[in-house]
């Protein structure tokens, strides 16, 4: 962030970016624009539309992004899209260390998330904690049968048992029951199963900090 500092503004436009997760500036590299117009037999008048695309390019690490606007005669111009859309949920370090299918199915996830298709996000936060479930229990039992199997293993605790019923529960109601859930419900389960895996993810790095940690000398 510091290089900014270094960059002329005066012709940048300030846009959030992907990779350097912040806003930063942001420069036009190149624009097109389609026109088009219709005439409106209610009004007897003729409308008049026009869609604008910019390529815009990151001044602090490059990456580029497509910025479009659109506009008519009659309800002016709306608010800009970008194509990738900003970041909702960036994914954090440790999801390429999850084995298959755990690391396509969550980066999907988070795919969906960034294009506002939560409910799409929930089914696949869903199928996530199906596959965890089911690679550590055996039979054809249902998930909550799953769960309680595993809370009485002890690799569950009781909390985790009721936080994952209600996240499954609301991936299965976007599934089967018309749930269209809004963006704090869906972050709620993507926290859920992030906070699952990490742990998952840690437990061999724990493993070697318990080997490493001298033990305590009896008296």
């Amino acid at each position: 962030l510091e290089l900014m500092a270094t960059i002329d503004t005066t012709s940048k436009v300030l846009v959030h970016c992907n990779r350097c997760h912040a806003e930063t500036y942001h420069e036009e590299r190149d624009q097109c624009k389609k026109t088009d117009r219709v005439f409106d037999e209610t009004s007897r008048t003729e409308i008049h539309f026009a869609e604008t695309y910019s390529l815009l390019q990151c001044q602090v690490c490059g990456q580029a992004r497509l910025r479009v606007v659109m506009w008519n005669s009659e309800n002016d111009e709306s608010p800009p899209r970008f194509f990738p859309p900003p970041n909702c949920r960036r994914p954090p370090d440790w999801l390429q260390n999850l084995e298959e299918p755990l690391r396509v199915l969550l980066t999907e996830v988070y795919s969906a998330l960034d294009a506002g298709m939560y409910a799409i996000a929930l089914m696949g936060i869903r199928a996530v904690l199906d596959v965890w479930v089911s690679s550590r229990t055996s039979g054809r039992n249902d998930f909550s049968k799953k769960l309680s199997d595993l809370a009485t293993l002890g690799t569950l605790s009781a909390r985790q048992v009721e936080v994952l019923e209600s996240t499954f529960d609301a991936g299965s109601a976007a599934a089967h029951r018309g749930y269209a859930p809004a963006l704090p419900d869906a972050i709620a389960a993507m926290e859920a199963v992030e906070n699952l895996l990490h742990q998952h993810v840690l437990l061999p790095r724990i493993a070697t900090l318990k080997s490493n940690t001298p033990q305590r000398t009896r008296k």
